[in-house]
C-alpha cells in the first residue's frame, strides 16, 4: 500500500514543545481530579454497569483523516437523531508547558477527558466519538481508563504514504508542516503494525468521507 517515494530526511524524535505533558505534581493533581470525575460519572450516570456507553476511538497518522471522519460521523449521527459527544483529544492537551512529552501529551489529554466526558454524560450523550494518534496498545488502555463507563472500539485509518504527505501539504500552510511531514510516515508504519482491538479502514485518495463514515457506522451497528 505504501508508495516508494523517499521519506523526509532525518525525522526528529516525536517530541514537541507544542504539545507538552504535566510535571509530576501536575500529573498527581490531574490524576486525583480524573479519578474523582470518573467516580462521579459512575455514580450519577443513568447507564448501568451492564449497559456501557458505546465509544469509538479513530486513530491514524497525521493526514490520515481522523478529524474529517469524526466530523462526518457526527453529522450522520445528528441526522439519525443520535445523542453523542465529539472529543478531539489533541485539543485537551494543546498548549506550551514546561515539561516535554514523547506521547503528544496523552497523560494530560486522558486526565482532562474524564471530567469532560462526565459533563457530556450528565447532559444526555449516549455515544462518544474520539480522535487521537496512538502509538501503542497502552495508549488505548490509558484512554479507556479515563472512560470507565464506556465500551471502547478502535477504528484505525490506513492511508498510503504519498496521500498522507499530500494532505499535510494541503492542510498545513504554516510552520507545523515541516514537523508533521517529518513524523507522519514513521507514525503511519507504527500504527499499522500495532495489535489493536477493533477494525481498520482505508482512506486513500478518491475515498468519499461520507461513504467511509457510513461504512464505519454500519460496522459498529450504530445508531
Amino acid at each position: 500500500m505504501h508508495d516508494p517515494q523517499p521519506r523526509p530526511q532525518a525525522p526528529r524524535p516525536i517530541t514537541t514543545h507544542r504539545l507538552t505533558g504535566p510535571s509530576g505534581a501536575q500529573r498527581a493533581g490531574a490524576a486525583r481530579l480524573a479519578r474523582s470525575a470518573c467516580q462521579d460519572a459512575q455514580v450519577t450516570s443513568p447507564v448501568s454497569a451492564v449497559s456501557r456507553v458505546p465509544a469509538l476511538l479513530v486513530t491514524g497518522a497525521p493526514g490520515a483523516g481522523k478529524s474529517a471522519l469524526v466530523k462526518e460521523l457526527s453529522e450522520q449521527l445528528w441526522r439519525a437523531q443520535s445523542f453523542h459527544a465529539v472529543v478531539d483529544l489533541d485539543e485537551l492537551c494543546r498548549g506550551v508547558l514546561p515539561d516535554a512529552t514523547t506521547d503528544f501529551g496523552l497523560d494530560l489529554a486522558a486526565a482532562n477527558l474524564a471530567p469532560v466526558w462526565a459533563n457530556f454524560r450528565e447532559r444526555g450523550a449516549q455515544r462518544l466519538l474520539l480522535a487521537r494518534i496512538v502509538q501503542s496498545p497502552d495508549d488505548v488502555r490509558r484512554i479507556q481508563t479515563a472512560l470507565p463507563d464506556c465500551e471502547l472500539t478502535v477504528c484505525r485509518i490506513r492511508v498510503d504514504h504519498t496521500t498522507l504527505l499530500e494532505r499535510i501539504d494541503h492542510r498545513e500552510p504554516g510552520t507545523s508542516r515541516e514537523f508533521l511531514r517529518s513524523v507522519a510516515l514513521d507514525l503511519a508504519d507504527t500504527i499499522d503494525a500495532l495489535d489493536l482491538p477493533g477494525f481498520t479502514v482505508d482512506n486513500d485518495k478518491g475515498q468519499r468521507i461520507s461513504d467511509l463514515a457510513a461504512n464505519v457506522l454500519e460496522r459498529l451497528g450504530w445508531p
